[in-house]
């Protein structure tokens, strides 16, 4: 047991050595610090690269900043731009590592730790508490834990974590080490403990950014792989035998691995994939390391106010930064605004502009960057999903690294992005990796949020269970959350799909929703489903009447209309009884309202009725050669106009089962030169005004009448012969 103690001893001391080497080649470089005012605090940033052991107090009036580097020296040259002498007297650099902070008011200071190594230092108006661990003279503040933290935050951890092995001893007697050479670490030994010592750092960060355990925010250590790491993959093809970021075992009887490990390398199988093009560097787009979810809202503000350099002229990088900010928090058409207000100097701007627009859920333009990066070895790969504007084929994503990459993000961006990676890879086929995408999701205690509700319908509905996809639905719908109106839709979608009735219930909770939406363009999805439900339920007046609102109010498209019109008037053609047929087709059709899909079923209906002039009304005069089923509708629109060899032009050239049936109707009626079929309503005028009995069967034209109906028809055909013609090829 001594000898375990004496080489743990050395091991904990190798390591301090290793870490107080490290810190004094970086401290010796100038440190930045900036300001900034808000509403009820003034801030202080403090911008180590490699932060100290450090410590804070009352110095006089106000407060000091002690390290314990000697050689550091505070950068003031951008501190005092944005002070406006409501707290801070000014900032003074001692010398010595020390810097004091002169207030001009009676001010509590708070203290936060950022995981970039900076300090933030909070200047709020009102004297501190009995409790604040900085009020106190920094002569007599003791007991600081490294990297600033008070002592009286360092409680006795094994209190608050589950006891595996017994506590360690409040101090290891570790002896006398000089005299023993049996003691002293080898150098291989000492890149083994260091090796160690990262690699459990390494899996303990990524099992927490996987949601699986959960850190304290002030104990919390993120050590990421390197991005060459993460890109495994030589000139042409990459490699995909394991997971870029499984680790090696850290020693050769220890391996940490999580069970998203494991899926990803159950994923992956053995498959060597073709590169397309060359990968960007993944820290460009690994949007979940840039920053802390909790820090990033502290620094929004600052950040913001850094947009300007200190001579008032546009700064490149601090756009980047913002918009970074902006696209991690989700607010991508904020960060296109950035973007695009920008100078054109701004690093990765093409990059980032598409980030912004796949965040925000738009479509990007023609020739996007990230749309070839589906096969790389990083979340680039995701973000090609994502931009695809259709479904890939398998072989073309690298589902894994997909898998792997969502699981690394934090919570929200799980679940503001998972839910449209899972339908991407439903709409592959790839429903193993759409469960994953969910899993993932879900992480975190979030399987009751509408997100996740949401996905797990839109999965159950592509294995078949519809009962459970609309219960899910059902519920997101009550939600009134943003999902709430695509749930409406896929519920309307779903029972017209299975040619089930759509209750006027559901209908009528989703108008409100569309009214309640507004403009907003994610609800036109839902607009277009109310149309087809209510011409689904045969209200065709309702269904014309809200596409008529919808047009006006320019919810709907032009083309989407004209598509909904057309559907609405072909069942009205089809399925309505005569009266409710004609109310509504002449009306459309004396304003020249009839859809272009919709000319030929409703002109047939019409023919049908026997009312040849509001036919050829209905289909309208073309000017390219008719179809097939064009030509029928109007060889029976001739024949009803006792048209003869009107119909037989019109049949020319077909030989159709219909056609011969015209062509039999057609030659049933008088030749032109002899008599024509009466016209009911002339028997009966010429009847009731002569007081007569009329034939029924024969009305005599005069030769002026027939020579006119003969003119008539001759250019009729004349222009049906052309038009044959012009279909000849040349």
């Amino acid at each position: 047991m001594t000898g375990f103690v004496s080489n743990a001893g050395c091991a904990i001391l190798a390591v301090c050595i290793a870490t107080v080497l490290s810190l004094a080649s970086a401290s010796a470089q100038a440190v930045s610090v900036r300001t900034g005012e808000h509403g009820d605090f003034t801030r202080i940033v403090v911008d180590f690269r490699q932060r100290p052991d450090w410590n804070l107090g009352r110095s006089g009036d106000g407060y000091e900043l002690k390290l314990d580097d000697p050689d550091v020296r505070f950068d003031l040259s951008d501190a005092f731009r944005r002070l406006q002498g409501r707290r801070i007297a000014g900032l003074r650099d001692l010398g010595q590592g020390r810097l004091a902070i002169e207030l001009i008011c009676d001010c509590a200071l708070s203290v936060e730790v950022l995981p970039n190594e900076g300090l933030l230092i909070d200047v709020a108006d009102g004297p501190p508490t009995p409790d604040n661990p900085w009020a106190g003279p920094i002569q007599t503040v003791q007991g600081l834990a490294p990297q600033g933290r008070p002592a009286s935050l360092e409680q006795d951890r094994s209190s608050l974590l589950p006891v595996i092995l017994p506590a360690l001893p409040a101090k290891l007697a570790l002896g006398q080490l000089s005299g023993r050479t049996e003691d002293v670490l080898t150098e291989s030994e000492l890149s083994r403990v260091r090796n160690l010592q990262t690699g459990l750092l390494e899996q303990t960060a990524r099992a927490a950014t996987q949601g699986l355990i959960s850190l304290e925010r002030e104990a919390a250590i993120i050590v990421r792989p390197r991005a060459e790491d993460r890109q495994k993959q030589t000139s042409g093809v990459v490699a995909d035998d394991l997971p870029a970021d499984l680790a090696q075992p850290l020693a050769s009887n220890i391996l940490i691995e999580t069970q998203l490990d494991r899926d990803g390398r159950a994923a992956k199988g053995n498959r060597i994939r073709e590169q397309m093009s060359e990968c960007v560097d993944p820290r460009l787009v690994d949007v979940g390391a840039w920053f802390f979810d909790d820090a990033v809202l502290d620094m929004l503000g600052e950040a913001r106010m850094n947009l300007l350099d200190v001579r008032d002229r546009p700064d490149p990088e601090a756009h980047a930064i913002l918009a970074r900010m902006l696209i991690y928090l989700t607010f991508g058409l904020e960060a296109r605004a950035v973007l695009a207000q920008g100078p054109a100097s701004i690093p990765n701007r093409g990059v980032l502009t598409e980030l912004a627009t796949l965040v925000e859920g738009d479509a990007l333009n023609d020739t996007p960057i990230l749309h070839s990066q589906a096969n790389c070895e990083s979340p680039a790969a995701l973000w090609a999903l994502l931009a695809s504007p259709q479904a890939r084929g398998r072989a073309e994503v690298n589902e894994a690294a997909i898998v792997r990459s969502l699981s690394s993000f934090p919570d929200h961006l799980r679940q503001h992005l998972g839910p449209r990676i899972a339908q991407k890879f439903v709409d592959m086929g790839d429903r193993e990796s759409a469960l994953q995408i969910r899993n993932a999701v879900e992480r975190g205690g979030s399987e009751d949020l509408p997100e996740v509700k949401m996905l797990q319908a839109r999965l159950d509905r592509a294995a078949g269970d519809e009962l459970a996809a609309n219960s899910g639905l059902v519920e997101v719908a009550a939600s009134r959350s943003v999902q709430a109106a695509d749930a409406l839709t896929l519920l309307i979608e779903n029972q017209i799909a299975a040619g089930r009735g759509v209750s006027d219930g559901l209908i009528e909770q989703a108008a409100a929703m569309a009214f309640e939406a507004g403009d907003d363009p994610q609800a036109a999805r839902l607009r277009i489903a109310i149309i087809q439900a209510l011409i689904h339920q045969s209200q065709f007046d309702e269904a014309l009447d809200q596409l008529s609102n919808f047009t006006a109010r320019n919810r709907i498209d032009a083309r989407t209309a004209d598509r909904l019109m057309a559907q609405a008037l072909t069942k009205l053609a089809e399925t309505a009884d005569d009266v409710a047929f004609l109310k509504t087709a002449m009306r459309l059709s004396m304003n020249g309202q009839i859809a272009e899909g919709a000319r030929l079923a409703v002109a047939s209906r019409l023919v049908q009725l026997g009312l040849a002039g509001e036919a050829r009304a209905a289909l309208g005069t073309r000017a390219d050669i008719p179809s097939e089923d064009e030509r029928h509708v109007l060889a029976e629109i001739a024949i009803l106009e006792s048209k003869r060899s009107v119909a037989m032009s019109y049949l020319t050239g077909l030989a159709s089962e219909t056609a011969n049936e015209l062509r039999a109707r057609a030659d049933q009626l008088q030749t032109l030169s002899g008599t024509l079929p009466p016209n009911p309503e002339r028997v009966e005028e010429v009847a009731g005004a002569e007081g007569q009995t009329v034939p029924g069967d024969i009305v005599a034209i005069g030769d002026l009448a027939r020579n006119r109906e003969l003119l008539t028809e001759s250019r009729e055909i004349r222009e049906n012969l052309l038009a044959l013609l012009r279909q000849q090829p040349d």
